[in-house]
């Protein structure tokens, strides 16, 4: 009588192999989590490049279509009394010793209607030394040719009198809008200042047949980083303005 065969040992994984296997696993999941966040990264600063051009293209058609329409409309000096009177070289801008605040005045067109008004570029640092929160705000006064509310000539209105400067008032009104944040730089620059006017060094010239009342062009220096994901990754750029009634 022969014995019976004996049955198959069931074939299983050994501990090294398991402990193989995890290891292996573990250094695919790190590479795929290492090229994740590398594809995140980039995905994330080339969107903020995107914004970063979008902001300075809306920056750029703003200024371009204000300065390209800056008036030849005399500052008037706060020091010369009640009221004031224009500056005694005759100036149609006004930029700030530290070239962080620029005021003129300007046809534009809002709301679609035509107006001119005063308005003011200033960059503003934060107060808390927090440079990500620096800002380049537009201030524009906003009695305009007509009274907001009336739509009527507002007899008050004097253009290059810096109403915004004073928002309590009850006559007056003024409004802002921040065009950029997170900026680094903003320095203005007037060039091809006509004689006579600060920022050329030449006496007035009155025997010139068409003395010109306006600069040729304003420049702006400018750097910025995006609002939110890496936000020190800070763009430059420089902006030139021409002046068509200087030209």
């Amino acid at each position: 009588m022969s014995a019976n065969p004996s049955p198959a040992r069931a074939r299983a994984f050994t501990l090294i192999e398991l402990l193989v296997a995890i290891s292996v696993s573990v250094v695919l999941l790190s590479i795929m989590a290492f090229v994740f966040r590398i594809s995140t990264a980039a995905t994330r600063d080339a969107n903020a490049r995107v914004a970063l051009t979008e902001r300075l293209r809306s920056l750029n058609i703003r200024m371009r279509q204000e300065l390209g329409g800056m008036l030849p409309i005399q500052r008037l000096d706060p020091g010369s009394g009640i009221p004031p009177k224009p500056y005694t070289d005759k100036r149609t801008f006004e930029l700030s010793d530290d070239k962080r605040i620029l005021k003129f005045a300007s046809a534009t067109v809002e709301g679609g209607r035509p107006v001119s008004v005063d308005v003011k570029y200033e960059y503003l640092p934060d107060p808390s030394g927090d440079v990500t929160k620096n800002v380049l705000i537009r201030w524009r006064d906003k009695t305009g040719p007509f009274n907001n509310k009336t739509h009527q000539v507002n007899d008050n209105y004097l253009l290059g009198d810096d109403q915004w400067e004073v928002p309590d008032a009850p006559d007056r009104y003024y409004e802002s809008d921040v065009m950029v944040k997170n900026v680094r730089l903003a320095e203005f620059e007037v060039v091809d200042v006509p004689d006579g006017m600060p920022g050329n060094p030449n006496p007035p010239s009155p025997t010139e047949l068409s003395p010109r009342e306006l600069p040729s062009m304003v420049k702006l220096t400018i750097e910025f980083g995006p609002e939110s994901g890496n936000i020190n990754m800070v763009e430059r750029a420089i902006l030139c303005f021409p002046i068509y009634r200087g030209l």
